[in-house]
């Protein structure tokens, strides 16, 4: 769980304090950082059934 924070934590902290030009880098960014956190909603809540 402590990775999982890390890494969302460092893809905000990505977004937040590089001035991005495109839009394209911080829009990856942002769902990379979402994909570990759903990733782990959805295999828990196949686990609690």
């Amino acid at each position: 769980m402590l990775g999982q924070a890390a890494w969302t934590t460092l893809c905000a902290l990505l977004i937040s304090q590089i001035p991005w030009t495109g839009r394209s880098v911080p829009e990856l960014l942002f769902w990379a950082g979402l994909v570990v956190p759903l990733s782990t909603m959805a295999y828990d809540r196949r686990k609690t059934r």
